[in-house]
Order: C-alpha cells, then structure tokens, then sequence
C-alpha cells in the first residue's frame, strides 16, 4: 500500500490515478461548517472514499457505497483492508461514485441551470411583468427584505449559535 499527499493545488482534485481517498480533517470530532468537496471530488474520480466525521458528508450520503466514515486511525486501517479484500464492495462503490458524480459534472450542472431558468427565473420575471409599476416596486421590496433576512439568519446560525464550545476555552 502507498499514501499519496496531494499538496500541489492543481493535482489535489485529481484521483484519477488512486485507488481510494482518505480525507479526514480531524479524528475524534464532528466538523460542522465544512462542504463535502473531497467526497463530490472523490465521486467524480470514480473511487471509494474513507472519510471523517463531517456533517456535509453525512448529509450528502444516500448510500453505505457513498463513503465510509471512519474516527480513529484503527478505523482507517480496517476500511482500507476492507476496500482491498472485498472486491464485491469496492466495485459497488466505485459504481456509486459515478452515478453521485453526475449531478457534479458540466453536463449536471448545465442541466440543473437549464431547470432553474426555466422553472423559476423566467415564470418570476414573467410574473413580474405583468405587475403594475407600484406592484413592480414592492414585489422587488419585499424581494430584498426577504434576502436580508435570510442573509441575517445565516449569519447568526453560522457565527453565533454553531460556535463550537472549544472555541471558548
């Protein structure tokens, strides 16, 4: 077995040439406030992932073929025996990170804006269009409220009540 650290950033999304990610912040602690960029990158790769324990990866995870999550080095150890001597498995994962790559790739994603202009941008602006000017007004009023709020509640979710307590002491 040989351990790969990518550091350089143009090869640090490129898995095309490994067997399995091992990607894991910290051992021995939930992580809150991060995306699951190395388990979309891992899926994109077509390789099996073992990952820490992150929310963004939970909440991404459909599947027990998505990753495996792992919070010891003990861990890491069985999930890479486990990837190497269960082949059935492995081969399930490396089929699952394809299927969840889609929705990450040019095509995904152009498809997903196509979607969004058709089913929402464009009957809103319709919509829009058919108002008054006075209507016109409040429509982008209210619009603009409504963002500050939601920019507001993010912000005290964010950075005022996911504060990790060890950020205290």
């Amino acid at each position: 077995m040989r351990f790969i650290i990518r550091s350089e950033p143009d090869k640090m999304s490129d898995f095309s040439d490994i067997d399995a990610v091992v990607a894991i912040r910290r051992l021995g602690r939930v992580i809150s406030n991060k995306p699951s960029v190395k388990l979309i990158n891992a899926w994109r790769g077509g390789v099996p992932s073992i990952l820490g324990c992150e929310v963004g990866h939970r909440e991404a995870r459909k599947s027990e073929y998505d990753y495996i999550e792992v919070d010891s080095v003990e861990e890491v150890i069985n999930a890479l025996d486990h990837l190497k001597t269960d082949v059935d498995y492995r081969n399930k994962m490396i089929a699952n990170a394809k299927q969840r790559a889609e929705p990450f790739s040019a095509e995904g994603q152009q498809k997903i804006w196509i979607e969004f202009f058709k089913n929402t941008v464009i009957p809103a602006y319709e919509e829009w269009q058919r108002k008054s000017v006075p209507g016109k007004y409040t429509f982008l009023v209210v619009r603009w409220i409504r963002h500050l709020a939601r920019a507001s509640l993010s912000f005290i979710w964010h950075h005022v009540l996911k504060r990790d307590s060890s950020d205290y002491s």
